[in-house]
């Protein structure tokens, strides 16, 4: 236990996230965050925290970290988990404010007063952080890419961020991009003395099963008598409404928060929601559209931001084209042009297409609370707008799907808790199936189970009334079976067992025959309709050799490709993910469509692109195939080729073969330039930590390039230029401070030659320094 004063609380709160408003003013903590706090302190975790949406669950992080500040027996980690990419980036821009308002470095920067150092002093000091420290925040996927500060000093407290996909494969000894060597000790260090959170829980079941598994000292960890503090885990929900597993405690709303005036305006923000006519024999994307420019305006003029949610990409796609085609207006049938903007949310983006969205849904007004638009604004979305992003729209219109995503899409409507009450309009697709039939009646009998409005006629669909459906289906069996059967039922999951594990844990082994490969089922269960996903990246540079006959190029060499990407390797932020398909519909369609399209575009550049290539690789990172733009015009190859795609993991595309939309989708018509991570972008170069460019002199040691260090040369490698000799060099970025020689804790590619005796010296000073801060 630490001796600071737990009544500093509301203070520190407020200094950690700034007051961050959710309502548009300062505030003190909501009720229950005190309230969790408080038990934190005291040593309780709370094995389920169930809040509704919009209160912030979010600020769990800084509650952990101001309780680990008074008690320090708590989790020195905390790891927070989300199932989506754009809810990744907010989740570590918010951890990130936390850890700058820590760090004395920018206290000037930030104007932060002199009473307000005093008391980050305090909190500082609590936390045990050295004077040029503050908290390590690394994010495993997303655009904030792993710095890997969270891997420096385990004896440091600090956030980490990802997916289910990144967090669980670590902690199974298999994280996805890491070597076999650094696997163990992500392993180690995420499960054990960690808090992990899991964010929209309900959406991952089987995750939440298997932490909880691995967390259980009389499961996996069979009982061990001696070791580190082990793994906690406290899942978030603000849809689930069940009792915690076990005996553990679920953690909620209490009445002191129902009688908070900030609270109430949340819970009881209006809106009503309808369903559409069902007589019109339209499209689904048709409907939505026409519903959506429907309510565009207000009842007393003002224009609204519209947010339209659709269950697919292509109808997300289609919808907003149609919004679009409606604003230029017609003058046959009358009716005038309209200024509006719009705007794509869709998932399987590079977090450079990613960044772009956000900023645009910032300038909008989506992502704060603002005045009303001087033009209706539709953002249409997908499941990527579902959860955990922080939207705030005037109305919304979408199609019809499983409970627990409609009370994820109605929190994303009238979310600060404004007076006016906010539209929502549910368009029932059309259907001729018996089976989709029974399911939207089923997701229909639901929604019509939130009380009427007398008004109106239409449903009250305020949280306040998805709350209380919810705690009735507890007590009411009828209610319970209309919830039940409207919600997407849990996937069957294999069990985790202790040979598993060991298995797994064998990393120094290259093959294992009890190890699968496949961390997928423990992950996420098996699903049936789940599509395999294939990773692709574009690059400006790639080691692909010239023929001497100059014709066409000669066949990679594998041993060279792994080099080159082992140099430079592929990048987070670098990544689309997007399924791999058939031959007749995905991946391999997309390329021969591209090339077809460029050779109908540009036919006098043919010969400087046709020797752009790409090259296919397996989920373990070995090359499976490759091919210039010349072998897909062949008909044998082409197919060969396609039906390699279906089995591969990771497609690397030579840049100016295009096919990348504005968007950040997939377009085979698409000739806009892709901007790339090898590109002459300084600050994405810095980020990825290399940089490739055409080794034209490898003696160079300009002034400004001392942050910078060779670590690869192909000769003979035709880089875009034909002027240019061949050649191309990687060179990985070290930093002002790392590229000092006599930097001890520099990375190792910095380092100069050191004697035995010097190196293990370091090696026994960091080992003391580590041992007497975890306090061995």
């Amino acid at each position: 236990m630490s001796s600071k004063d737990q009544s500093d609380f509301p203070r520190e709160f407020g200094l950690l996230t700034e007051r961050d408003p959710y309502p548009l003013t300062e505030r003190d903590p909501y009720p229950w965050q005190q309230a969790l706090y408080d038990k934190l302190v005291s040593g309780v975790i709370p094995a389920a925290l169930d809040i509704p949406t919009g209160l912030g669950k979010t600020s769990v992080m800084a509650l952990w970290l101001l309780a680990r500040a008074a008690n320090r027996d708590l989790p020195r980690r905390l790891v927070y988990v989300v199932d989506r990419r754009a809810v990744v980036d907010q989740a570590t821009e918010l951890a990130d404010r936390f850890s700058r308002r820590l760090d004395p470095a920018k206290w000037d920067e930030d104007s932060v007063s002199g009473d307000d150092r005093a008391a980050l002093k305090v909190l500082r000091a609590a936390l045990d952080l050295s004077p040029n420290e503050t908290i390590p925040v690394s994010t495993l996927r997303g655009r904030f890419a792993d710095n890997r500060t969270w891997l420096d000093d385990p004896a440091s407290p600090a956030i980490v961020v990802g997916t289910v996909d990144m967090i669980g494969s670590r902690l199974l000894f298999g994280g996805y991009r890491t070597s076999r060597w650094m696997r163990p000790v992500h392993a180690g260090l995420i499960g054990c003395d960690t808090l992990l959170v899991i964010d929209e829980a309900h959406l991952v079941p089987p995750f939440a099963h298997l932490l909880r598994a691995a967390a259980d000292p009389d499961g996996v960890r069979q009982g061990d008598q001696a070791g580190p503090p082990g793994l906690h885990v406290m899942t978030l929900t603000a849809t689930a409404g069940g009792e915690a597993p076990g005996d553990g405690v679920t953690f909620g709303l209490s009445q002191n928060d129902r009688k908070n005036a900030w609270v109430k305006a949340l819970l009881n923000a209006p809106k009503p929601l309808a369903f559409a006519a069902e007589d019109k024999p339209q499209p689904l994307a048709a409907r939505l559209a026409e519903e959506a420019w429907d309510l565009r305006t207000g009842d007393n003029g003002a224009h609204r931001r519209v947010l339209v949610y659709c269950n697919s990409r292509k109808v997300a796609d289609e919808t907003k084209k149609k919004i679009e085609t409606r604003a230029k207006g017609d003058n046959k049938a009358g009716t005038p042009k309209v200024e509006i903007e719009t705007e794509l949310l869709v998932g399987a983006r590079r977090v450079k297409e990613r960044e772009a969205a956000q900023k645009a849904l910032e300038r909008l007004g989506f992502m704060s609370s603002a005045a009303p638009p001087e033009k209706p604004v539709f953002l249409v979305a997908t499941s990527a707008g579902e959860v955990g992003v922080d939207l705030d729209a005037d109305a919304m219109v979408c199609d019809l799907v499983a409970w627990e995503r409609m009370a994820q899409r109605l929190g994303r409507v009238n979310r600060r808790g404004g007076e006016t009450p906010a539209p929502v309009v549910v368009v029932t697709e059309a259907t001729k199936k018996d089976e989709e039939k029974a399911r939207y009646e089923a997701y229909r009998a639901a929604l019509s189970a939130l009380p009427k409005l007398s008004d109106s006629g239409h449903y009250d669909a305020s949280v306040e009334a998805i709350t209380a459906l919810r705690n009735d289906a507890r007590k009411d069996a009828t209610k319970a079976a209309l919830l039940e059967a409207a919600t997407t039922p849990e996937p069957l999951r294999p069990a985790l067992t202790r040979p598993l594990v060991d298995a797994w844990a064998m990393t120094s082994l290259e093959e294992h025959p009890g190890r699968p490969d496949d961390l997928t089922p423990w992950l996420r269960g098996w699903i049936d309709d789940d599509a395999p996903q294939c990773e692709i990246v574009w690059r400006r540079w790639m080691p692909w050799r010239e023929s001497k006959s100059g014709d066409r190029p000669d066949p990679p060499d594998p041993q060279e490709v792994a080099r080159f990407f082992e140099a430079a390797p592929v990048h987070l932020t670098e990544i689309l993910e997007t399924p791999i398909g058939s031959a007749s519909s995905g991946i391999a369609k997309w390329l021969a469509d591209r090339i077809k399209s460029v050779d109908e575009n540009h036919p006098d550049g043919h010969h400087a692109w046709r020797r752009r290539c790409v090259f296919l690789f397996d989920r373990r990172g070995r090359l499976v195939d490759a091919a210039s733009a010349d072998d897909l015009r062949d008909d044998g190859k082409r197919k060969t080729f396609a039906q390699k795609t279906e089995a591969g993991y990771r497609l690397i595309v030579q840049a100016d073969l295009g096919g990348l939309s504005p968007d950040g989708l997939l377009d085979a018509k698409a000739d806009v330039a892709i901007a790339t991570a090898d590109g002459d972008d300084t600050h994405w170069a810095e980020q990825v930590g290399w940089r490739v460019a055409p080794d034209i002199a490898p003696d160079r040691e300009a002034a400004g390039d001392r942050c910078w260090r060779p670590v690869l040369s192909l000769p003979g490698v035709r880089s875009e230029s034909e002027d240019q000799p061949p050649g191309l060099r990687v060179e990985k970025f070290v930093g002002e401070t790392a590229a000092n020689a006599d930097d001890k804790n520099a990375p190792e590619v910095t380092r100069r030659r050191q004697s035995l005796a010097e190196h293990s010296s370091w090696t026994e000073e960091g080992a003391r320094a580590l041992t007497e801060r975890l306090g061995f």
